[in-house]
């Protein structure tokens, strides 16, 4: 047979820098992050305010902007921007009330797991949030309905993503980086909650832990209504699922890993 090559990156992000050169030009691809860290800061805030206020949304998008991981990983080409900006458009989205909404959900993940296709996890996570009320007669109907189109919208990333990985590496859960299931280990997650933990403590205060321990404390000063307790777990669920994922990650060695 002859020879061969295919890139290790997964495909979302060179989808987006080749979409912007073609629409703006060669020098449009460098603003592919720029462009979307704007838009994960304007979701934080989106985000923020539809969970509780105004106030708190303007609050979390200032931590998001201020942040020193995002600020170093702003000025490098590489996919952990978009693939938050794109999780956070989907958050939004899910929030809402609409089948739009839920569709617009489902493509924010979609192209989130183009970018980074361990966040496949996600689409379960937030699969479970959408069925959650269908125990109620009164909003089954609507929680289905949301659901499908949220599965429309993120059904062409995944089966694009399975389809590029079959044909580039003989297999849909392989990658340029090996097969999937081999970059993730259980030795892993004492090395890395150290990390990770030492890292939060040092660039962005301990403060910042105490912000995750309030989504899992039912308190009723800050969640006063059924549906912000509801619109919270949402936020739960996503770090009990993305949380996991880096703990049994391959280990890194710089804070700016965040």
């Amino acid at each position: 047979g002859g020879e061969a090559i295919a890139p290790s990156y997964p495909p979302g992000f060179p989808l987006l820098m080749a979409a912007a050169k073609l629409i703006a030009g060669r020098r449009a691809m460098f603003w592919v992050v720029p462009v979307c860290g704007g838009l994960l800061v304007w979701m934080t805030y989106l985000i923020g305010r539809r969970v509780i206020s105004h106030s708190i949304g303007l609050a979390a998008s200032w931590l998001v902007a201020t942040s020193p991981a995002m600020v170093n990983m702003l000025m490098s080409p590489m996919s952990d921007v978009p693939a938050a900006a794109f999780c956070a458009l989907a958050t939004y989205c899910l929030l809402g009330e609409s089948l739009l909404s839920g569709a617009i959900a489902g493509l924010g993940a979609s192209i989130a797991v183009l970018v980074r296709p361990s966040l496949v996890l996600l689409a379960g996570g937030f699969t479970l949030w959408l069925i959650a009320p269908i125990r109620h007669a009164q909003s089954r109907h609507r929680a289905v309905l949301r659901t499908l189109a949220f599965w429309a919208g993120l059904s062409p990333g995944i089966v694009t993503l399975a389809y590029l990985n079959n044909s580039w590496y003989g297999s849909p859960i392989s990658s340029g980086y090996g097969n999937l299931y081999g970059a993730f280990s259980l030795g892993n997650v004492a090395n890395n909650a150290a990390h990770y933990g030492r890292w939060i403590a040092e660039t962005q205060t301990p403060i910042a832990l105490f912000g995750l321990l309030a989504l899992y404390v039912p308190l009723t000063h800050f969640w006063k209504t059924d549906e912000a307790r509801r619109r919270a777990s949402l936020l739960a669920l996503m770090t009990l699922t993305v949380i996991p994922i880096y703990l049994v990650y391959t280990l890194f060695d710089a804070w700016w890993f965040l």
